[in-house]
């Protein structure tokens, strides 16, 4: 599957992969069976292209499509998600029409989309989920904490602009969300201003993480685990090499991974990858982690709950590399989000198949924290079956 390539840039870090750690704050975390792991936070950002791309594919105008409503039902569903009776009357009265296919369809004037609060958006906004036309109140673009500040710092993107961004971010659950680029883009006059205005919105962040060993590592264990029970055997020449010169120095998380986790650390997912209207999401990204070459297998998402079960077993205590970690709604007792544990606390995700979200590193406790106010949930480790009987010294 291919890829789109990638820029990693903080003030403090440069865009050069041999150089990702350089600079800044570097966090050193516990030692482990794993080694010390060193990370720092990255900020990626997809390619000017990829960025000119999705421009282009913005709709101009901001069109709501309320699903499954009539105008009384719409009007008390509003009211419920807390507007007043004057922005009601105000959008109902923007000239709303019926869709042949069943919905509300209407232009919302930007006065009043700018006047919604943060709390009355979320929920408005979740009336607009089922939009049939755009999945931007579905899969809204998220905006990773003190985004707004980063993007003042940087004096790339006017203080107007980001006030006006600043007014239309909402929230789900602890995560930052945006949907209205194109009121945004309305008010800029300059292609160079607003693909600047989009690079920003699509940026995402992630941990740039090293192993960090010296003379008095021990290297059998940091092998034994890297190598996850022979199913990333890869990874021996590499540890063997910097045990052998001393056992002194760093390597960089790339060279530990699989083959598939690899090629897709820091990227984004082509547009081209999306076969049957499905994209690679986070249960692809679970199941594709030990492979040697991506399967489409799990881009049907329902597939991998089946995968899961039938050759990987529930592990209590602490996960080791590659388990799959299974976050799951209790309430319907189904999976929303999968991604692959690696040390000491952080795991490989793509959070999403938006092909605005790429494959990260980070903390569990915050991928977690995304989706903990919006459900409840659980959290549950699981580990291949060959890789159980090969720990227990039985054959496979």
């Amino acid at each position: 599957m291919a890829v789109i390539g990638w820029t990693v840039f903080l003030c403090e870090i440069s865009s050069a992969q041999s150089s990702l750690h350089a600079g800044g704050n570097v966090f050193v975390g516990k030692t482990g069976v794993w080694g010390t792991l060193d990370y720092s936070e990255l900020r990626l950002e997809p390619p000017v292209e990829y960025s000119e791309g999705i421009l282009n594919s913005v709709v101009p105008q901001m069109i709501w499509r309320f699903v499954g409503f009539d105008a009384s039902s719409l009007g008390r569903s509003l009211m419920g998600a807390g507007m007043n009776e004057e922005q009601v009357n105000t959008l109902l009265g923007a000239s709303p029409k019926l869709n042949p296919q069943g919905w509300i369809e209407v232009v919302p004037p930007a006065e009043l989309v700018l006047s919604l609060t943060p709390q009355v958006r979320a929920k408005v906004y979740d009336l607009l989920r089922s939009d049939p036309i755009t999945s931007v109140y579905r899969t809204p673009y998220v905006l990773y904490p003190n985004w707004h500040q980063e993007l003042a710092d940087e004096n790339q993107v006017a203080p107007s602009v980001i006030e006006m961004a600043q007014k239309l971010t909402y929230y789900r659950g602890a995560v930052a969300c945006f949907s209205d680029v194109p009121l945004v883009l309305q008010s800029l006059s300059d292609h160079g201003e607003k693909l600047e205005f989009m690079k920003a919105v699509l940026r995402d962040r992630s941990l740039g993480v090293r192993l960090r060993v010296d003379e008095e590592a021990d290297f059998a264990g940091i092998k034994a685990y890297w190598s996850a029970f022979g199913r990333n055997e890869g990874v021996m020449p590499i540890l063997e090499a910097l045990e052998a010169r001393g056992g002194k120095g760093t390597l960089d998380l790339v060279y530990l991974l699989p083959p598939v986790p690899r090629s897709l650390i820091y990227t984004f997912a082509d547009p081209t990858s999306e076969r049957g209207g499905n994209r690679p999401d986070c249960f692809w990204t679970a199941g594709n982690f030990f492979n040697e070459e991506a399967s489409s297998r799990f881009l049907d998402s329902s597939a991998f709950p089946r995968f899961l079960f039938e050759n990987f077993e529930e592990v209590r205590g602490i996960p080791a590399f590659g388990d799959v970690v299974l976050i799951s709604d209790e309430t319907s007792e189904g999976p929303i989000h999968a991604c692959n544990y690696l040390a000491d606390g952080l795991v490989f995700s793509k959070n999403g198949r938006s092909l605005t979200r790429p494959w990260v590193v980070d903390r569990l406790t915050e991928v977690v924290a995304g989706y903990r106010k919006s459900f409840e949930i659980s959290v549950r480790y699981y580990r291949q079956k060959k890789a159980l009987r090969r720990a227990a010294g039985t054959n496979d």
